[in-house]
């Protein structure tokens, strides 16, 4: 890579290559740069926004505060500048569906519903997977409990990289992890060994947390007596308030379909429908009609033979063809062996009909706004966290390694030989 020279602007400063070796040494070495940092590319790629071609991103204390065409946007007084040639600025991915970064396993099952349960006391930010899912250019993953229950705990959504566990994470309540039929299934023949028996239990939990919710609600706006606490039941009040999402593991057309009816429309929660394979598409128009409804994929994004004349299927084309607005892929990475192939996930997706834009936004933006995070990450616009990857090449280029990663303004990732 060559460093553009350029003269000095107003405000701004020039940085030459000796320059940038001690700007690297400075980002690595603190939180967030103690100077506004410019940083000067061949393309921007904001995802919410029209591509801008020989554009400047600008960082401070950690946020984007402003981006545009290099010619027009004015530096803040004593901005540092950093120019990656012809290199693409992109906000960083976000994996909506792992098991990575804790210790001591992701499945309790004494119980099939465990609403106490919280993988965020599990994490672990030493964990080396986390470094190799950066690298790949993910910057925030929504890591889960199993699906060996109905109801494995709660998700928690977190940066891969921080000085701390609490630095790391975003919500310690991500998601109300579920899942119906197939994985929880049990030989035994007691109550949820079939399909019935864990709907019925579902809804019965739902509707207890419900109740449980709307007394401490009134309670709490001075209306009626104080209710009994329910510890178990306390985790649950931010799925209806809102604060986080139902997130439910389920396939094929009746699962599909069951979520969309019982968590979107009977209950009216914010849910993702996560796999979502061997033939859910064909329940997609239903999902559609859902707003509160969106789809996750993976880790297969192809049904093999299952359309009528056995042939096989790209999923987030199906959905999206059937007219589901939000779409988002996964890795479903429990350890290295799939941590860094969201990229590809988004890349298949993209060569198979979902067109490079969309295929964009389901790993970056779609997953933040599902997840609830678009006002933090997911898209480079004013005011969102500084989570950038410069690499010669879309992030769907998989034959364009990434040069560097940002999280929160800070350099947390160099390619070795990057930099002149």
């Amino acid at each position: 890579m060559k460093l553009r020279r350029h003269e000095p602007t107003r405000g701004g400063g020039r940085l030459t290559g000796a320059g940038l070796v001690w700007l690297l040494a400075l980002c690595a070495a603190l939180p967030v740069h103690a100077k506004p940092l410019a940083i000067r590319a061949g393309k921007i790629v904001p995802v919410s926004a029209p591509v801008i071609d020989n554009g400047t991103l600008v960082v401070d204390g950690g946020k984007i505060v402003a981006l545009g065409p290099t010619a027009t946007l004015k530096l803040p007084e004593g901005c540092e500048v950093l120019d990656v040639g012809r290199r693409w600025v992109m906000p960083g991915m976000v994996d909506p569906h792992t098991h990575l970064g804790t210790e001591g396993g992701f499945n309790d099952m004494v119980q099939p519903l465990n609403p106490e349960l919280r993988i965020c006391d599990s994490l672990d930010p030493e964990s080396p997977v986390m470094r190799e899912v950066m690298r790949a250019g993910v910057t925030t993953i929504h890591t889960l409990p199993g699906s060996g229950t109905n109801h494995g705990g709660y998700g928690v959504i977190t940066k891969t990289h921080g000085d701390s566990a609490d630095d790391m994470i975003m919500k310690r309540l991500g998601t109300m992890k579920i899942a119906q039929a197939f994985n929880p299934e049990r030989g035994g023949g007691d109550l949820g060994s079939g399909w019935m028996g864990m709907t019925w239990s579902l809804r019965e939990y739902l509707r207890d947390a419900k109740a449980y919710n709307d007394s401490w609600t009134a309670y709490e706006a001075g209306r009626g007596d104080r209710p009994r606490r329910r510890p178990a039941l306390d985790n649950p009040r931010a799925v209806f308030f809102g604060q986080c999402v139902a997130f439910v593991h389920t396939c094929r057309p009746w699962g599909v379909l069951k979520t969309t009816d019982l968590f979107g429309r009977e209950f009216g929660l914010k849910t993702i429908a996560t796999h979502t394979e061997f033939g859910g598409y064909r329940v997609a128009a239903a999902v559609a009609k859902q707003p509160n409804v969106t789809i996750d994929i993976g880790p297969r994004t192809v049904d093999f033979y299952a359309g009528r004349d056995r042939e096989f299927v790209e999923l987030t084309t199906a959905y999206d063809e059937a007219g589901v607005k939000t779409i988002s892929v996964n890795t479903d990475a429990v350890s290295h062996d799939r941590a860094d192939q969201l990229p590809t996930q988004g890349a298949v997706a993209a060569r198979f009909g979902l067109g490079d834009e969309k295929a964009l936004s389901a790993v970056t933006l779609s997953p933040a706004r599902a997840l609830g995070i678009d006002d933090r990450v997911g898209s480079l616009d004013v005011g969102k966290d500084a989570d950038l990857v410069v690499k010669s090449g879309s992030l769907l280029d998989l034959a364009a390694p990434v040069d560097v990663v940002l999280v929160r303004g800070k350099i947390a990732y160099q390619r070795e030989g990057w930099a002149p």
